[in-house]
């Protein structure tokens, strides 16, 4: 119920409080420090958005790459002259491919590869040429060993089968040649195709091949399969997503912090203000007046 004298609520007061709080926000925005904000924060949030459109096309390159290296390992095998060739490497478009080759292990080339893990655990690739029919020599890689105190000793690997042997092995690319180390004179750091052909000295192909299967027993383990969950390595896909909301995001914060600022610094004014206007006016109170003796008393 309305009390007598009470003044009504003027319903265009929260619009008024609005307009003003715009019409003081723009004002503000125009002052040269706001301004000089607002060129920094179009300029992140242009570099958040580029950064963020890269991500998608990082995206698509992740999800058709994993695509095309999981169809790579269905693929069926063909003879490794087919896919292969001599002192060329192949793309990603080959990598995963299955190849069979039927030849002679060269012993006496063999080589054995540090610093690799394998099922969470230090191991040594063990990479012996195969003098294949078609000419070439091929690169396998036969199995791995465990690191022992003696595993880098020639007499601790497993010798290769004698005579003719027909394989079927995944191919993969040359590896980039890594920074150089004092290893033993069998050992290597990485399967650098180019450098170990020097070490060969004949025609080789321009890829490495790890063993899936042998007609003989090469009396190793055979390397594990390559995770196919994100072949290319990396982020997972799903991460690029996740990358491309955040680059967004942060896109719009930085456009979004001018206009918060000042919505700030409106609220402060309006503060400072209330807090003067309170420690300004008078203080009275009628019940203590009149308690008080009057002067002709």
């Amino acid at each position: 119920m309305k009390l007598p004298g009470s003044a009504s609520a003027d319903p265009d007061a929260p619009t008024a409080a609005l307009r003003r709080t715009v019409k003081f926000v723009w004002k503000t925005l125009r002052e040269p420090r706001y301004v000089a904000l607002l060129i920094i924060a179009v300029a992140v949030a242009i570099g958040c958005c580029s950064a963020g459109v890269w991500q998608i096309h990082r995206y698509y390159w992740k999800h058709d790459s994993n695509d095309l290296l999981r169809a790579n390992d269905h693929h069926a095998a063909v003879p490794v002259a087919r896919l292969l060739s001599v002192n060329h490497d192949i793309t990603k478009t080959d990598q995963f491919r299955r190849v069979t080759a039927t030849g002679v292990f060269e012993p006496t080339k063999q080589l054995l590869v540090r610093n690799r893990e394998v099922n969470d655990s230090p191991a040594l690739l063990v990479l012996t040429p195969l003098k294949t029919d078609a000419g070439p020599t091929l690169l396998v890689v036969r199995g791995w060993m465990p690191v022992t105190k003696s595993a880098g000793s020639a007499a601790s690997v497993p010798a290769p089968p004698t005579g003719r042997v027909s394989l079927t092995v995944r191919v993969y690319p040359s590896e980039p040649l890594g920074r150089a180390g004092v290893v033993p004179g069998n050992q290597i750091n990485r399967i650098n195709v180019p450098t170990i052909v020097k070490r060969v000295d004949q025609p080789t192909y321009g890829a490495y091949a790890a063993m899936i299967s042998a007609s003989a027993s090469s009396k190793l383990q055979l390397l594990p399969p390559p995770d196919m969950s994100n072949p290319t390595g990396g982020a997972f896909e799903l991460q690029h997503l996740a990358y491309v909301g955040q680059w967004f995001l942060f896109a719009i914060i930085a456009l979004a912090a001018p206009f918060v600022l000042a919505r700030i610094e409106r609220l402060r004014g309006e503060t400072g203000a209330t807090t003067a206007t309170e420690i300004a006016a008078p203080v009275t109170d009628g019940a203590d007046n009149d308690r008080l003796p009057h002067p002709s008393a």
